[in-house]
This record gives structure tokens, sequence and C-alpha cells, in this order.
């Protein structure tokens, strides 16, 4: 059973991720980040790179979803324009394996809206 403290800091972190959602959202050109995606971005802010297989793991995503999200998050593809926030690299000691991280264009857009739902908050 929750307490008072549990259910304010409930709150506040569902508040919390709206308005990281809302800025991620504005930063990106006004691109509806789905859920998944924002769980692949605040992953990667959260911890750096990471194997791509254990991201779908971590972030509770699945692993088709995952593939979307790191197409839109990155380079995008011939129906898909990227957003440029993600990168992803073979892995230097096993190459079946891809390493995924931010750019630094998604490291900045992540602390521009961190930063202003924290913000908001205050």
């Amino acid at each position: 059973m929750s307490g008072p403290n549990t259910t304010v800091s409930g709150r506040r972190a569902a508040m919390l991720t709206l308005l990281v959602l809302e800025e991620l959202n504005q930063a990106t050109g006004g691109s509806s980040l789905s859920t998944s995606k924002v769980r692949v971005l605040l992953h990667l802010y959260a911890h750096g790179e990471i194997f791509q297989q254990n991201l779908e793991k971590v972030a509770g995503v699945e692993k088709s979803a995952t593939s979307t999200a790191l197409i839109a998050l990155g380079r995008g593809n011939a129906k898909v324009q990227g957003l440029g926030l993600v990168e992803q690299d073979r892995d230097f000691h096993d190459g079946r394996q891809l390493v995924v991280r931010l750019t630094a264009r998604g490291k900045a857009v992540m602390e521009t809206a961190l930063a202003k739902a924290a913000a908001s908050l205050s």
C-alpha cells in the first residue's frame, strides 16, 4: 500500500514525465514521440550507450518497437525522416552487436527538455 509520500512522489514523477514529453515534442519540431521512443531516450540519457538487444530489455520496449523507435530517433530511412537524436554503431569487439547512444544533439535536447520540465515543477 502506498503512503502519502509515495503518492506525491508518483504524481510529481508523472507530471515530470508529461512535461519532458511535451518539451521533447517541441524540441523535435512537433514530432509526436511515442512512449517507447521517450523510454529509449530517457534510458540512453541516464545510462549512456547500450547494446540494442539490452535496450529492448531494460527500457521495457518490444523488439519491433525498439527498431522502429531507433529508426525515427536516428538517421531515419526511405519512409521515415530521422530526428538525429541517437546513433548506432557496430560493437568493436563483436561486430554482430549494435551499440546505441545519444548524439550530441540528442544529449542537448534531453538536457534542455529535462531542465525546462524541472523548472515548470518548481
